[in-house]
């Protein structure tokens, strides 16, 4: 009987997901990408979130990527840095509609080994002299994993010691771009490197990282870092912590401590994405940049550290803009859902990656079978 009232208390209020669109009319829809694939050249650039990451995160996004996308396994080839941290990327080939093979390139950002000197403190704490515990099992795996080794990661991003990982990840990111960071700290974009399509996936506290470091790389008076973020189509989200981490005001440019002349401290990424998209903008470029720009949101509500997408003004023209709603993980009784479980979880979701692979259908998502060798917040 106690048995039977557990399971009749366990719910799971989104087991499908409410998709709202916001600034569009019409049913919420937003492009996977296959989709880009598609019609051309594209490039993924995916960021982790807080916790020390490594090789299992790197496999287990590009494996479940692959089986849903119905690619083959290939070898990735990783770009290091003296620092630890490193880029993986896999090269794949699709066929458009018209049987023409266009190339599909997804590039994993793991930047965690930039933080391990400065968490040497904190976790001089997790035990006794002795090797004994501290404290109970319990408060010790959480305070081990999820402060020391995890909120530290936000602290650290937050503080002047964050200067090395918003350093690497502005480097990462014009990278993607098609450009190299030059002597005067700007993104100079190489001509001769072809464009493509282009798609970020950030989770967690990755959502702040490539929210400041494509702010930092924007300069309106230069119109080829113009033409590179126009080339940006959709921004998935899992777990964005951008109206969290921005309480706190936004970090000037990299190096400078000082806005560049032309940025604005005000604008938002999804402001300066729309931005590069303008006539005003793309008039001097060869072409306008193709379709609508995209902005998905995947939160749980009952996730601690996540927030939807909502309008403090007015929606940019030419972006749209999706909140997808999802539970990672039961609710029990209607008072709980696994604090870990609920932030965690959008990695084992089979509607998120779904979603990001195939896009949305007919105003719902679709669901893959998603193998995740480690379910847990820590390890990775």
């Amino acid at each position: 009987m106690a048995l039977l009232l557990f399971v009749a208390g366990c719910a799971t209020p989104y087991s499908s997901p409410s998709l709202t669109p916001l600034g569009y009319a019409g049913p919420a829809y937003f492009p996977g990408v296959m989709d880009y694939a598609a019609q051309g050249d594209t490039r993924v650039v995916w960021l982790h979130g807080m916790c020390s990451h490594g090789n299992t995160w790197v496999t287990d996004r590009q494996s479940t990527f692959a089986a849903a996308a119905g690619l083959p396994t290939v070898e990735p080839y990783d770009v290091a840095d003296p620092s630890g941290a490193f880029r993986a990327v896999y090269e794949h080939r699709v066929a458009g509609p018209s049987g023409k093979s266009h190339g599909l390139e997804l590039r994993y950002l793991v930047w965690s080994p930039l933080n391990d000197a400065e968490k040497v403190a904190v976790k001089l704490d997790d035990l006794r002299p002795d090797g004994s515990p501290v404290k109970a099992s319990l408060n010790a795996q959480i305070k081990q994993g999820l402060i020391n080794d995890c909120l530290s990661d936000a602290v650290i991003y937050l503080g002047a010691a964050g200067d090395s990982i918003r350093t690497w990840v502005r480097s990462e990111l014009c990278d993607a771009l098609g450009g190299a960071i030059s002597g005067d700290r700007r993104c100079r974009i190489d001509p001769e490197r072809p464009r493509s399509k282009v798609v970020f996936v950030a989770e967690s506290l990755g959502s702040k990282m490539l929210s400041d470091g494509l702010l930092s790389i924007w300069e309106k008076r230069d119109s080829a870092v113009v033409e590179r973020l126009a080339d940006v189509q959709t921004v998935f989200y899992a777990a964005n912590q951008i109206p969290l981490l921005d309480a706190g005001g936004r970090l000037p440019p990299i190096g400078t401590r000082t806005l560049d002349e032309g940025n604005d401290p005000g604008l938002s990424l999804l402001d300066v994405l729309a931005e590069a998209r303008s006539p005003e903008s793309v008039r001097a470029l060869d072409a306008e940049p193709s379709g609508t720009l995209h902005f998905v949101a995947y939160t749980d509500p009952n996730d601690l550290l996540s927030y939807r997408l909502l309008p403090g003004a007015n929606i940019p023209e030419r972006v749209q803009v999706t909140n997808v709603l999802v539970s990672n993980g039961p609710t029990y009784f209607g008072l709980l859902e696994r604090p870990d479980t609920a932030h965690c979880g959008y990695r084992w979701n089979p509607y998120v990656m779904s979603g990001i692979v195939n896009g949305s259908e007919n105003g719902g998502l679709g669901t893959i079978p998603v193998q995740v060798k480690n379910k847990s917040c820590f390890g990775g």
